[in-house]
């Protein structure tokens, strides 16, 4: 077998991972792939890398490698924003993934009761929106921040549109320009549907669905 990138042979007892579509990964570019070590020669690959590998395909691996872009490892002990190994202090999103504090504050620019508050009422998609666009947020209270807008969790698209027994001709365009600039994203799920506090909708541009 041989790695994909570097093209160098690999033994049966090096260490190794195998990506989604079953090309191979010699440890050498496992390394440059994270930035970091991520096992020993004859010994393995640490699950944490391993495991991220083996969901991603070789041309996304490929892409990181090529413009010097890292992936973030994946594990219950590790960051969803850094992909570090979380300190003793961390938040926990409303679906139970890590934030580390410095994470948090790249989003609000400060570590408070406030802002855990807000991370733990919000998904880790909608947390990880803001933070990899690098878009700053000004917390109000746990369901609120300033700076809050409707978009995909998946691709960040701003051209999505309600889904079900919504009203009818109902414009999303301009609830972000109007309910959601001003009562932020829970202005748009109350006004689509007051008895239920989230909303479905769908993305008109990679065509996945999400809950806000």
């Amino acid at each position: 077998m041989k790695c994909f990138i570097c093209g160098k042979k690999i033994g049966l007892l090096s260490a190794k991972a195998k990506t989604s579509d079953s090309e191979w990964l010699c440890i050498d570019d496992m390394n440059k792939l994270f930035g970091e070590t991520t096992g020993k020669e004859h010994v393995g690959i640490k699950p944490a890398y391993s495991s991220w590998v083996q969901k991603h395909d070789s041309s996304e691996i490929q892409d990181l490698i090529d413009n010097g872009k890292t992936a973030i490892p994946e594990g219950p002990d590790r960051c969803i924003g850094c992909g570090k190994k979380v300190p003793f202090k961390f938040c926990v999103t409303k679906d139970n993934k890590r934030v580390c504090p410095d994470c948090v504050k790249k989003v609000f620019d400060n570590y408070s009761a406030t802002t855990k508050d807000w991370v733990m009422h919000h998904d880790a998609l909608y947390f990880l929106g803001y933070f990899k666009q690098g878009l700053k947020l000004k917390v109000r209270s746990k369901d609120e921040a300033e700076g809050e807008y409707l978009f995909c969790p998946y691709c960040f698209s701003k051209n999505v549109q309600p889904l079900g027994q919504h009203r009818k001709g109902f414009s999303v365009g301009k609830a972000v320009g109007g309910a959601v600039l001003t009562g932020g994203v829970g202005a748009v799920a109350g006004f689509l549907g007051k008895n239920t506090k989230q909303t479905d909708f769908v993305c008109m541009d990679c065509g996945k669905q999400f809950k806000k």
